[in-house]
């Protein structure tokens, strides 16, 4: 209800290709509780209908209090029942999630190959506690394993199990890219980790790009297609454009096969790197949607977050991808350690005078197990999960006062959307249904109206 983007599974796909093509003894059930919302009798009735002997749950941090009770009615359905979590909250907060007593082990990062050791020692008979890449508890102590293996050559996976999932009713679901285009879809990786070292980035996939080849990724499209007749692709790397080589064969495979593939990047692309040739390509291949993350337009705080991104090249980049008929959509942090008023209003005058179409602004929040959260989160725990959200926050790292902070965020809102040649261009331009249009400027409603949450 918070936060109400249902985008397709792929950590659980993966986990079940994998599995399925590892142990095909395995019978698997995915569920994924966002579509139904079921309340407790219903999760009660469906976890005990399948009876099974191991129970996973992926959950990110706005989705913790979910998770515990995902593991609390796979208890009550019967205490046998192995409950193992994984997923980003997880394998950033070990620990915490294996305070509660209803969760049995923790797999830690992406989690193939330590996911299949776990099934296969559980399968044998023994507890699997001597895997890497796991948690558990053991005489009331909860011990966390080191790092496990991951899987170097992506091209060996198996595509997604999307034959598990009722795919087609994602399409009716708020996507990752925001749009309403009631038209099937699938989320797609084609690689896996981002070599920059931005402070407020929890490097879940590492620091090296592992890159899928665009035999491999061309191979999963054609398959997506021809099983279940989706040509639409939300691609959402950690950094698509890493490699243009790379990017350019997918793009001149897509258009040298003649597919009429309809592509969106609601992350993925480093905007200083998108040159005009790439920007071309993308659009000559159906791209109709991407997400510029700026963050910041001070030069100063570009160093201090590592990001580096040269601002003049991000802003060419959205003025080419525009004019080649591209919605653009641009992401902003503001708050960032030491961070100045003046800082904060050279980064909305970027915003509100670029071409954009929309805008999302965020205030800064060191998340546990960042480089961010090491420098500036002075030790401080951020335990109450349930308050966890983009829009909400509940720490100032700023150079500005709290009211003065809560007043730019708002700042940022009102003069972006409140100039009404952009509201015109974005109607104009924006792909598809004009009642998504409309959608999806209420939507900001929600981000505006969280300023009286924040609580510092």
């Amino acid at each position: 209800k918070r936060f109400n983007i249902v985008t397709t599974p792929l950590g659980i796909a993966y986990l079940a290709s994998y599995l399925r093509e590892k142990e095909p003894y395995v019978k698997l059930k995915l569920y994924d509780i966002r579509l139904d919302k079921p309340d407790d009798n219903q999760l009660y009735s469906i976890i005990k209908d399948f009876s099974p002997d191991v129970v996973g749950i992926s959950s990110i941090t706005m989705e913790a209090h979910e998770m515990h009770r995902i593991a609390l009615l796979t208890k009550r359905v019967s205490p046998k029942i192995k409950v193992i979590a994984g997923g980003p909250h997880p394998t950033l907060f070990p620990k915490d999630t294996l305070s509660d007593m209803n969760i049995d082990y923790v797999v830690r990062g992406e989690g193939e190959i330590t996911f299949h050791k776990l099934i296969n020692a559980l399968a044998g008979g023994k507890d699997g506690k001597d895997i890497n890449g796991i948690a558990y508890r053991e005489n009331g102590e909860i011990i966390v394993n080191p790092p496990g293996e991951i899987v170097q050559n992506l091209d060996e996976i198996p595509f997604p199990a999307w034959d598990l999932l009722p795919i087609e009713r994602y399409a009716k679901e708020r996507k990752f890219s925001g749009t309403r285009l009631e038209i099937p879809y699938v989320a797609m990786y084609t690689e896996r980790g981002c070599p920059y070292q931005c402070i407020y980035c929890h490097k879940l996939s590492g620091r090296i790009a592992r890159k899928r080849s665009p035999e491999n990724v061309l191979a999963e499209m054609e398959y997506i297609m021809n099983r279940f007749g989706i040509r639409r692709f939300e691609i959402v790397d950690d950094i698509f454009n890493v490699d243009t080589k790379r990017t350019h064969a997918i793009c001149e495979g897509i258009l040298k096969r003649g597919w009429k593939t309809i592509l969106s990047f609601p992350n993925g692309l480093r905007s200083d790197i998108l040159d005009e040739e790439t920007i071309k390509l993308l659009r000559r291949c159906g791209t109709y949607y991407v997400s510029f993350a700026i963050e910041s337009a001070s030069e100063r705080i570009q160093k201090l977050i590592r990001k580096n991104l040269d601002i003049e090249k991000a802003k060419k980049a959205i003025e080419i991808g525009v004019k080649n008929g591209i919605f653009a959509v641009g992401y902003f942090m503001i708050g960032f350690p030491t961070e100045t008023k003046e800082e904060i209003n050279q980064t909305i005058k970027f915003a509100v005078t670029s071409k954009l179409h929309t805008a999302g602004f965020f205030i800064v929040t060191p998340f546990e197990n960042t480089d961010l959260y090491e420098m500036y989160g002075d030790g401080r725990e951020f335990k109450d999960f349930k308050n966890y959200h983009y829009h909400y926050t509940h720490l100032n790292l700023s150079n500005v006062d709290d009211r003065t902070l809560q007043r730019l965020y708002a700042k940022a809102y009102l003069l972006f959307y409140g100039y009404p040649p952009r509201i015109l261009r974005v109607f104009r331009d924006y792909p598809f249904t004009k009642i998504g249009y409309f959608k999806q400027i209420l939507g900001f409603r929600h981000a505006f109206f969280s300023i009286n949450k924040m609580k510092f």
